[in-house]
Order: structure tokens, then sequence, then C-alpha cells
């Protein structure tokens, strides 16, 4: 779900499913086919080499007693803006507006 497709990739993936409309019923009745279809058919296709691991978002995994990725606050400032990454997630204004406010103070710079 979290990806981002070239046009290549768009175009080769429509001209895919024209041979091979069967594939869009076996996803239909697959789990979480938001996940695997697009990848599925661009890692197994000639584009595979142009494939990037690498979704562009800051998640922080790393807290230990977080069973899911940590809430960013305004302490992970330095990480998120020094990082590459261009989405970052997950923010709670309840619990820290601040790194929002410095966020979108940082972007208009």
């Amino acid at each position: 779900m979290w990806f981002c497709l070239t046009k290549k990739d768009v175009d080769y993936t429509l001209e895919y499913l024209k041979n091979k409309p069967d594939l869009l019923d076996f996803f239909r009745h697959t789990f979480a086919p938001d996940e695997i279809f697009f990848q599925t058919i661009i890692m197994n296709s000639p584009l595979k080499d142009t494939v990037m691991n690498d979704n562009l978002r800051y998640i922080d995994w790393s807290r230990k007693g977080v069973p899911l990725s940590a809430f960013l606050t305004i302490d992970d400032a330095d990480n998120l803006l020094n990082s590459s990454k261009l989405f970052a997630r997950k923010f709670d204004i309840e619990l820290d507006e601040a790194i929002l406010d410095l966020i979108d103070s940082h972007k208009s710079n």
C-alpha cells in the first residue's frame, strides 16, 4: 500500500492485465491484495531491476515497549528533518502538535 509507481510501471501493468485478465479475479479473492498486486506484477517483469526498496516514509519501529510504530513528537524533529524521507507517520495532535507546526514551518523555507 505504501509505494509509488512510475508511468512505465503503470503502463506495463495495464498492458499485462489486458493479456491476463484472470489475474484480477485471482487478486479479488486474495488476502491483502493492495500489498502484493503491483509488487507481484512488477517484480516478475523486465522492470524488476528498476525497483527501489524504499517506501520513502519515516516510521519509527525502534521504540521499546511500543508494539506498533511510534507516534512522532518534537523529540523526533532532528531525525525526521534530517532524513531523506518524503513522508512520515504517525502523528497525534493530542499528544504533540508542535512537531506538525515545525514540519509546516520547515517545508515553507
